[in-house]
């Protein structure tokens, strides 16, 4: 018997519960219960609520489930949705339950999707929870048990989402992964404890760090006051960080963290009782996307205490701070956008330290000294207002800055004092010394340290504007005047190359240097305009392309807008003193020249552009033997536009010399095109046009006439045993294509002739064995006239024919002289036509003799015909 009681002491409630539990869902499923549950929770939220199931467990305590819930909004903020969630669980509590009441201890929403939204008077959606200002709530004998509001000690929440709109436009931003729980404590305080992960549409984010937002706040009814909020934002990328406020990604790279804490007292309205806010951001190594992070990238920390007033639309940030390693910056300011954007800033007792821009330009501009070092920093006052911002005032304040390298190769610099001020929406830097200093060793005593002597000074003034509200900065005008010398202008150089102003010149210079320049313009690239003057002497200029160094003596550079111009005083380059001008009209546009030199000598052109077996004048002049560019001479060529005019007193090509050369010449990506050449040859001219396209198989061409030249001289250069001699004039074409000497001979060809008068040719003058004066009867070695018309091909020179006319006869020569100096010529005797006999001539016929041999040991055969058969009888004999 007791064992039955104790059973039915067990069973009767575990029936009662199942029972119960099983009636509570048939009510669910469309009973009263499900009536009034959906009711309490239409009321709880103030907005209609649709549930598509719910659901009762009595075990572990009563809780109710509902299945995708969705909570309407109200009409005043769209017609979206206000709440939506996949599941949410409502626990009850026994006591109210027991009583006969239904009050909810604990909320949990899966899944759920917050919409907040923004009126166009400024009236968020959530509001309307909260009753309104000074409101009163009258008391009630009796409300029935839907006008009672559902309360709860805590509500969690999994995996959620808020969305921001204003009006019925959807915001890009959102937070999603939203966790956490908001818990009722003493006094009606509410401790909330959320996390959650930025995002904004349409942007792929790697990093964006996570938003936690802990921290008190009271009850809706006491319109959440006293409030104390703390939010943190950490492990964010400075690139994610702009693309959320942005959008768009400006190549910053980076560390962000945040922490934001507000307070709110608990008595007042938002008026006289505004938000205190107290906030950190820290940004650390920052740099540019396409930079490689360095262990001294910038780092930032920003300070600021400000109190929010939302009834008012405003923000007034009672002190801020930014600083950095060496650089402080701190003032106050005020946001109002009540009637519109209008903020105040101002910028109180600041400094920035140069060490800190030397970080900054490392981070973002190529090109500077990794060892760059400068000391000093410069006060900044300044006041804005308006939006865009209006610069009211602006001052700068320095005792100078000192610049120098470890590494030595750049020399002690000393700029300043430096002062700076507004006027006229501009501002104006007064004139500032820059001085370079070169270090030798002082005349003291041992011990004693070096001292810098003083190389140079230069002074510089300027403006910055006038600056127009909404500008860019890029657009903001300046204008600057530079003026001053140097004795040694590569210390310049190296100081300008320092701060990444790099030149595209890879010479080196060394020597003394004035200038005068004054620039205007923008501060966008290639928005400048440079006029003045730069004044050179004593100069000394390498290049990895030259064996030498140009001297020289004295040159200036005038700058105009777009333009350059070199006068050339005197220069020592390439074995010959020059002299003239070179001029560019525009930046993209070729140089124009007018040069003249002394003596140019072949060799020492070679020399000075550096030796190589296969170069361009090598290619250019296979007779002069090894001569040749080096590739760094050729690539620099290469890269040359230019054109004008050339003079050259003497050019020697080995032993040849052309006097009074004069010509136009251009040279544009690598074709070199020499025309109306003119110059002196050995009593007579030389003129014509010579072309050369350097391309990967280079093509040459030359057209050109020779004047009454004196033969004898030009043979007399070369290694030909017999001479030659007369007067010539004629024309001569060539072409030639390849790479080296024995291309350029193989493909060598052209035609040309030549008229010469009173010539002498030692090479007839042969003896024949056995003894025959018949071939100096009739040739001599002396004409009156002689022409030659003569073809280049296949490695050989085809004369034909060569007509040479003497006292009595005329010779007519036909054959070959080949490049390797060989002769295979055929000399026939013809009468003068004055002199020609039908009756005596006709019967001797012509004579026919055959030159063999080399240029060096020619070879003269004679050639006898007999009645007796075909074949002829020849006797050889050499000279």
């Amino acid at each position: 018997m007791p064992h039955k009681r104790l059973v039915l002491w067990v069973v009767a409630p575990l029936l009662c519960i199942v029972v119960a539990s099983w009636s509570f869902s048939l009510a669910l499923e469309g009973g009263w219960l499900r009536r009034s549950l959906s009711a309490r929770l239409a009321a709880t939220f103030g907005r209609p609520v649709e549930v598509a199931h719910f659901g009762f467990s009595i075990l572990g305590g009563p809780e109710f489930e509902a299945d995708s819930v969705t909570v309407g909004e109200d009409a005043r903020f769209g017609q979206e949705y206000f709440l939506r969630a996949d599941r949410l669980s409502a626990r009850l509590r026994w006591r109210a339950v027991l009583r006969g009441r239904m009050e909810f201890d604990r909320l949990s929403l899966s899944h759920p999707s917050l919409n907040l939204v923004r009126s166009a008077d400024g009236t968020w959606n959530i509001e309307t929870w909260l009753p309104a200002p000074n409101a009163q709530t009258p008391l009630q004998a009796y409300r029935s048990p839907e006008e009672i509001p559902a309360h709860a000690s805590r509500i969690d929440i999994e995996a959620g989402r808020i969305n921001f709109k204003k009006g019925v436009e959807k915001l890009p931003f959102a937070l999603v992964d939203v966790n956490g729980s908001v818990n009722l404590q003493s006094a009606g305080r509410w401790f909330l404890d959320l996390e959650a992960h930025p995002i904004r549409a349409a942007v792929v984010l790697q990093r964006s760090g996570t938003l936690r937002l802990r921290g008190t706040i009271g009850g809706t009814s006491a319109r959440f006051r006293p409030a104390g909020l703390r939010l943190n934002w950490e492990s964010a990328s400075l690139a994610d960080a702009a693309r959320l406020a942005r959008g768009t990604d400006y190549g910053l790279r980076g560390l962000f963290d945040a922490d934001f804490a507000a307070r709110l007292g608990p008595g007042g309205n938002e008026t006289d009782n505004p938000w205190e806010i107290e906030g950190t951001v820290r940004v650390q190594a920052i740099h540019r996307w396409d930079r490689v992070a360095r262990p001294d990238n910038p780092a930032v920390n920003l300070q600021l205490t400000a109190a929010w007033r939302p009834a008012e639309a405003r923000l007034d940030l009672k002190h801020w701070l930014v600083e950095a390693p060496h650089s402080s910056l701190n003032g106050e300011a005020s946001l109002d956008w009540s009637h519109g954007f209008d903020p105040e800033v101002s910028l109180l007792d600041s400094a920035i330290g140069f060490p800190d821009l030397v970080a900054w330009s490392h981070a973002f501009l190529p090109g500077h000294a990794e060892d760059l070092d400068i000391e000093g920093s410069a006060g900044l006052e300044a006041e804005f207002a308006g939006w865009p911002l209006r610069v009211e005032n602006f001052s700068i304040a320095s005792d100078g800055a000192s610049v120098r390298s470890d590494s030595g190769k750049l020399v002690p610099i000393r700029v300043g004092p430096v002062q700076a001020f507004w006027s006229r929406s501009s501002l104006v830097l007064t004139p500032v010394a820059v001085r370079l200093f070169s270090p030798v060793a002082s005349r003291s005593g041992r011990g004693q340290r070096s001292e810098p002597a003083s190389e140079g000074v230069f002074h510089i003034d300027g403006a910055l504007g006038p600056i127009r509200p909404g500008e860019a900065l890029h657009d903001w005008p300046y204008k600057l005047t530079i003026e001053g010398q140097t004795g040694r202008l590569q210390d310049l150089r190296a100081a300008v190359g320092a701060i990444g102003w790099q030149s595209e010149s890879n010479w080196t210079v060394e020597g003394p240097a004035s200038l005068q320049l004054f620039c205007t313009g923008l501060l966008r690239r290639g928005a400048s305009f440079i006029h003045g003057q730069l004044d050179l002497h004593d100069l000394r200029l390498t290049n990895a392309a030259l064996n030498e160094p140009i001297l020289v003596s004295a040159a200036s550079v005038k700058f105009a807008p777009g333009e350059r111009k070199v006068e050339l005083g005197g220069a020592q380059a390439l074995g010959a003193r020059w002299k003239g001008g070179l001029e560019r009209k525009a930046a993209n546009a070729d140089w124009i020249f007018d040069l003249s030199a002394d003596r140019l000598e072949l060799e020492s052109l070679g020399r000075g552009l550096g030796q190589a077996q296969q170069g361009l004048l090598y290619r250019i002049l296979p007779f002069a033997e090894s001569l040749g560019l080096a590739p760094q001479a050729e690539s620099a060529i290469a890269g040359i536009n230019a054109q004008g005019r050339l003079h050259i007193d003497e050019l020697a090509l080995g032993a040849l010399l052309l006097e009074g050369l004069d010509g136009t010449a251009d040279l544009h990506r690598g074709a070199l095109n020499l025309r109306r050449l003119e110059a002196g040859l050995y009593g007579g001219r030389l003129s014509g046009e010579f072309r050369a396209q350097l391309v990967s198989e280079p093509r040459y061409t030359f057209q050109g006439q020779v004047d009454r030249t004196d033969l004898s001289a030009l043979a007399a250069l070369t290694s030909i045993k017999n001479s030659f001699g007369g007067i010539g004039s004629g024309e001569v074409e060539l072409a030639a294509y390849g790479v080296g000497r024995q291309a350029l001979l193989a493909s060598l060809n052209g035609e040309g002739f030549l008229h010469v008068q009173d010539a002498a040719i030692d090479l007839l003058d042969l003896t024949v064995d056995p003894p025959d004066s018949s071939f100096r009867n009739i040739a001599g070695n002396r004409f009156r006239s002689s022409t030659v018309s003569f073809r280049v091909q296949d490695g050989r020179i085809r004369v034909d024919p060569w007509l040479l006319s003497g006292r009595q006869r005329q010779l007519e020569i036909v054959g070959d002289i080949d490049f390797s100096r060989r002769l295979d010529l055929q000399v026939r005797s013809l009468a003068q036509p004055e002199h020609l006999d039908t009756a005596s001539d006709s019967a001797a016929g012509d004579d026919v003799w055959v030159i063999g041999g080399t240029l060096d040991a020619p070879q003269l055969i004679r050639e006898e015909r007999v009645s007796a058969g075909n074949r002829p009888i020849t006797h050889t004999a050499p000279r």
